[in-house]
């Protein structure tokens, strides 16, 4: 996500949730939390992309080494968009 590049203030046609996380340009090493419904949206810290965290500092459980892993990508580790719209007749091609 782009910090000019207003998406919040944008009509998303048919969506009445969503929900999810991103990768702002401007904070590479953090990820931000995503919640909307209706008009009201939200958006804050969500903690450090694992890849911003030293291995010798990551989860030792088997678990939480396969999702990280799961979501890693040789450039950028794990820092990625994720998001949900939940609504009814949404138009997925303006959306995208």
């Amino acid at each position: 996500m782009h910090p000019k590049r207003d998406l919040a203030n944008s009509e998303w046609p048919g969506v009445v949730r969503s929900k999810g996380f991103f990768w702002l340009a401007s904070r590479t090493t953090y990820g931000g939390s995503w919640s909307q419904a209706g008009a009201v949206c939200r958006h804050g810290m969500a903690g450090l992309w694992s890849a911003a965290v030293p291995k010798a500092h990551w989860p030792t459980d088997l678990e939480s080494l396969k999702y990280i892993n799961r979501n890693w990508e040789p450039n950028v580790g794990d820092a990625r968009q994720e998001f949900v719209p939940i609504g009814v007749d949404m138009d997925e091609l303006t959306l995208r």
